[in-house]
């Protein structure tokens, strides 16, 4: 067993997973990283990623699982962001965005370091996931903005 859990903490975590999880798949069905069948499997990292992060968090918030043995956690970030970079290439490449939305699905990733860089600087608790997080909700934006200006979609195929 582990340590009483964060629940709060630990609840957010498991929303914005379903949320970075839902934001793939919207960007998926849009098409964002081009009709290439390789690409499109490849484009489904993230959400496997983002799965095994949902997992972890539940697993989080019982006090089965230690957080430095929850090896969902462990493994679904590492495909998360492994898989989140190559959508974010993928969809620059693919010229289907135009203008800074194509840039947004990267911006998800390489904003990590910058997080960084202003939490040692400012030494802020969260800011981290604060600044983070804003290029998910810009994600979330583009999604919706591209969802409803694009034709009915019935396939992620």
């Amino acid at each position: 067993g582990g340590a009483e859990p964060d629940w709060i903490g630990q609840i957010a975590y498991v929303l914005w997973a379903v949320s970075g999880l839902c934001g793939m798949l919207g960007l998926i069905a849009l098409k964002a990283t081009g009709t290439n069948t390789i690409v499109k499997l490849i484009s489904f990292l993230p959400i496997v990623g983002f799965s095994l992060l949902i997992v972890g968090g539940v697993l989080g918030l019982t006090t089965v699982i230690s957080d430095n043995d929850n090896w969902p956690i462990n493994l679904g970030w590492l495909i998360e962001m492994v898989g989140v970079l190559m959508v974010g290439i993928f969809t620059i490449a693919a010229k289907t965005w135009s203008g800074w939305h194509k840039v947004v699905p990267l911006l998800c990733i390489l904003i990590l370091p910058g997080a960084f860089a202003v939490w040692r600087v400012t030494g802020l608790p969260g800011i981290v996931d604060v600044v983070a997080g804003i290029a998910w909700i810009l994600l979330g934006y583009v999604v919706l903005a591209r969802s409803a200006s694009a034709p009915a979609q019935t396939s992620y195929a």
